[in-house]
Formats: C-alpha cells, structure tokens, sequence
C-alpha cells in the first residue's frame, strides 16, 4: 500500500505546515541525508513528501492584516463563499495564493471577485467586495441547477424538507445537528456512489456498451458533486472515477490504493484541504469502511467502523460525540437509500423540464421525510458526551494502530 503511505506522509507534511513554517530551503534536508542514509531511500522519500507538503502548505505566507484580493467563487454557503485561484495584494506585487479562502460573504458561485479586507488564516473579513465578471463552466451550471431545484422543492413542500438535506447536505433543521446523524447527510461516499449507480441504471436501459455507459454516468455524477464542491464529495468520486480507469485499462488496484492515490492529489491541489472537516471526515469514515468491508460484510460492523472512522474528528470539531447513534444510523441509512434515489430521480426531471413529473416524485417522499424527522428527534435526545481534546489524541493513535494492523503494515 505504497500510496496510502504517500498520502499519509503528504497529510502529516500539511499538518505540520499549519502549525510551523517551512522555510523553501529544508526541501535540501532529504537530499543531504539521502547521502548519509543511502540504506534507507524509502523513509528519505517518505520525509522528502513530509517536508514538501509543509512547504506548500506554507508558501506563499501571508500575515493576518489588511489586503486585497481577487478569487473565483466555487461554492456559496449559508453565510459565506469559498474562494479558489485566490490571488492577495501583497506589498507591491499579486501573489498566487494556493489555497482556498472563506469569505464571510455570500456571493454566488461562478463568479470573479474583487475584495478588500482582513485576513485571518484561511478566513477573510470583506469590507467591500464586487464581483467582476460571471464564468459559465460546469461548476456555475449545476451550481444554477441545484439553486432552482432548491426553491422549486421548497414551494412544494415548504422550507423544513428534508429532501435539500438527503440530496445536497443542506442542515437546514437544527435537529441534524443535534442527533448525531450529521455523518449520513453530508454528501461523501454513499451519496455520490448512489448517484453513479442511478445514472448507470438509468443509462442501460438505452446502451449496454461499458465505455460510454460509464462515461455518461461519470459526467451525470460530475455535474451533481459540482453542485456540492466539498471535499468529501470530490474525494467521492475521484476514486469512482479512477476506480472505473484502472477496470476500463483491465489493471485492479485495491481501494485502499484508490483512496491513497485521490488523497495525494487532492492535497497537492490544495493542501490546505487537510484543516477540512469534510475532507477529514471522508478520508478518516472511508479508511475504515474498506478496512472493514477486507474482513466482513456484516452492516452492523460496517456502520460502527465508519462512525469510529468519523468520531475523532467529530469529537475535535464539535467537541461533543453521541455514543449510540451509529446504532440509529444503521436503519437511517437504509431510509435514506431510497429517499435519495427519489430525490435525485426527481432532481435529475426537474433538469430536463419535466418538472410536473418531479413535483410527484417529491411529493411521494412526503411520508419517508416525516418518519425521518422522525428518527431524528429520537437519536437528538439521546446520549451525548462533551470530550476533550486529550481524546481526540488518543482516539487518532488508536485509529491509526488498528489502520497499520489491518492492513498489514507496519507503523
């Protein structure tokens, strides 16, 4: 499992990176001990990684204070946007920034911004801001999509539904959060592969030829993980992507490979993806579900390793874990299998104008969604646990034991 070490080395490197500075020139460190420790290339290689990943994740520096920037709007969330191609003021000159930045602003996705204001890590306080110029590109057209599909759903079955929340990982409802289940409905693994195996179906019902039925569900799946554009959802469908090159060039790689191999690009793209919850969550939940799934197809011990998988990094972002609810999540997860088919069924009318269509569709679900604001209020009142982050530490270094043990590698 050499990517996965790869991967692993290159997410320490970026770790450190937030907490240290690198300096450009330790990328000489590997090379001097090469000399002296030419016995061992492979653990130079795996240092080379570490310090490379913590000089992207450091250059270029920008201090907390005043600046101006410019920035492509990938995604607008509930009160602020993410900035990519982010590009800072810095004295005299525009510096490339490689990372991505939150601006506390809402602005549309598809759009170049001018802003200026305050930098504080990744985080940016406008003080004014103005978009520049619109850009048509498949991220601002499902974007579009996924906008009028929301509203469309609201008018018919009102502002609380849960189908926004199934479908795109909307938390609209306070009762998400406080039930523990937020895992199941942030779109990652099990929605995305949901997604390709509906267009897949749906597809082959028109061609049977492999190659251009998984490219068309592949571009199908593209176009609703746009309209998401977090980290956990690229993470997604990377592997399903690479997963179906490697089947077309009748080359198998085990999953754990896959994921190792779309953990490294994704960081080389953006280190800063690392400070992710989304992005940590995913890659932590996955890790254990394909463990798990080497050494049994038992549901209830699939489900306990992607919530063991989830829980540090749970426990270090909200500081408060439920015990039992990965034991409501087993039947929630089944409930929400077919809701989200529908709803993606009904998302996927609604694009090609057959709205009457998906009205019935989302009004069908009507039953499903009160069971499962249902589910919800229950898992919200059970048990909840405020921790330290003293367990977050020790919980990681036990994850990462299991991790080595299972996969029959070595710390």
């Amino acid at each position: 499992m050499i990517w996965i070490l790869i991967f692993l080395s290159l997410a320490l490197g970026a770790l450190l990176g937030a907490l240290f500075w690198f300096p450009i020139f330790t990328i000489v460190i590997p090379l001097i001990l090469f000399f002296i420790f030419r016995n061992h290339p492979r653990e130079i290689f795996y240092l080379f990684l570490i310090i490379l990943s913590g000089i992207l994740m450091c250059n270029p520096r920008v201090e907390s204070g005043e600046y101006e920037i410019v920035g492509f709007v990938e995604r607008e969330n509930a009160n602020s946007s993410v900035l990519k191609s982010v590009r800072i003021l810095n004295g005299d000159r525009w510096v490339r920034y490689n990372k991505r930045i939150i601006i506390l602003e809402r602005i549309p996705a598809g759009y170049y911004v001018y802003s200026f204001g305050c930098i504080k890590g990744n985080l940016f306080f406008p003080r004014y801001v103005k978009t520049i110029r619109e850009v048509k590109n498949l991220t601002t057209i499902s974007w579009e999509l996924r906008k009028g599909f929301g509203d469309f759903v609201r008018r018919n079955v009102g502002n609380e539904s849960l189908i926004l929340s199934v479908l795109f990982g909307e938390r609209r409802r306070k009762e998400i959060e406080e039930s523990g289940l937020s895992y199941l409905f942030a779109v990652s693994g099990l929605h995305v592969g949901l997604s390709y195996i509906f267009f897949n179906t749906l597809i082959s019902f028109i061609t049977w030829r492999r190659i251009l039925k998984s490219s068309l569900s592949l571009i199908f799946t593209g176009i609703y993980v746009s309209s998401i554009a977090t980290p956990s959802a690229f993470r997604a469908f990377i592997m399903i992507f690479l997963w179906e090159i490697f089947h077309m060039m009748g080359k198998k790689r085990h999953p754990l490979e896959i994921m190792g191999i779309t953990g490294t690009f994704m960081l080389f793209s953006d280190p800063s993806q690392i400070l992710s919850p989304s992005f940590l969550m995913s890659f932590g939940a996955t890790s254990m579900i394909l463990l798990a799934l080497s050494r049994t197809k038992n549901v209830f011990i699939i489900s306990l390793y992607a919530y063991l998988g989830a829980l540090p990094f749970l426990a270090l972002f909200f500081q408060k874990i439920h015990p039992l609810s990965f034991l409501i999540g087993i039947p929630t997860s089944f409930l929400i299998i077919p809701m989200f088919w529908t709803s993606i069924a009904s998302f996927f009318l609604y694009s090609v104008s057959l709205k009457t269509l998906s009205s019935l569709l989302i009004k069908g679900m009507l039953p499903f969604e009160k069971l499962l604001g249902w589910i919800l209020k229950i898992s919200s009142s059970t048990l909840k646990l405020n921790v330290s982050f003293l367990f977050y530490i020790i919980f990681v270094c036990l994850l990462f034991l299991i991790f080595f043990l299972h996969s029959e590698q070595t710390p």
